[in-house]
């Protein structure tokens, strides 16, 4: 079953979903296959004091206990740079003790997201019923899991960087006062036509003879 979750996980990384869709799906693999309370995503704000609930997967009879998902004030748990086990049944410090109390979880796995170099995210994994541990391979797994959700993200980060710098690339060109015409050698597709050649070649576009202009132009090899 390991295999199999994982397998389903690392197939997220091709999707073309919105990257909460694709996030909380793989949030509910997690919870179902370790068969926890709930998962959530969290994205920490610029002021360092709040935080915005990316993605959030709540097993069957389990809801959410956040009446809003943004601008969350920060829990005082999701400040580390490593993982981190919070066990209500556990040795830890009286006022993490009272965290978890308020929120109902017996059991807390945070996991820090390293986006752009810093940790921008934390992914937390909960359990609200009985008393339980987490596995040295349980933990495995939710850092494999967490890693996963790393590369999700970043891939977005990297795609929408990408789209942008074309967009401003495409801006430049469109209001250089020269013509600036792009085409595909090999297919003759246009893969760009800036705003002064629309302007002055638009009855060459309507009549679709505006490749013969610049056949004949083209120098000889």
């Amino acid at each position: 079953r390991r295999i199999e979750a994982v397998t389903d996980m690392v197939s997220c990384l091709e999707s073309d979903n919105a990257v909460e869709e694709i996030v909380n799906n793989i949030l509910r693999i997690v919870v179902h296959y370790l068969d926890i309370s709930s998962a959530q995503v969290f994205k920490m704000n610029s002021d360092g004091k709040t935080m915005d609930i990316l993605a959030e997967y709540c097993n069957q009879g389990f809801a959410s206990v956040f009446d809003s998902t943004r601008n969350i004030e920060r829990s005082p748990l999701l400040y580390r740079d490593r993982t981190y086990i919070a066990d209500a049944n556990g040795n830890i410090p009286m006022e993490e003790l009272a965290i978890l109390e308020e929120a109902h979880i017996q059991l807390m796995a945070a996991i820090p997201l390293q986006i752009n170099n810093r940790i921008g995210m934390y992914a937390c994994f909960n359990e609200c019923r009985a008393k339980r541990t987490f596995s040295v391979d349980d933990i495995k797994f939710l850092n494999d899991a967490s890693k996963i959700i790393q590369s999700v993200i970043m891939k977005r980060i990297q795609k929408n960087s990408l789209i942008s710098s074309y967009a401003s690339l495409e801006a430049i060109l469109d209001h250089m006062g020269a013509v600036v015409y792009v085409e595909d050698e090999g297919t003759g597709k246009t893969l760009f036509a800036n705003r002064v050649l629309k302007s002055v070649f638009a009855d060459e576009l309507h009549n679709n003879t505006l490749k013969s202009i610049f056949v004949q132009g083209r120098p000889l090899n």
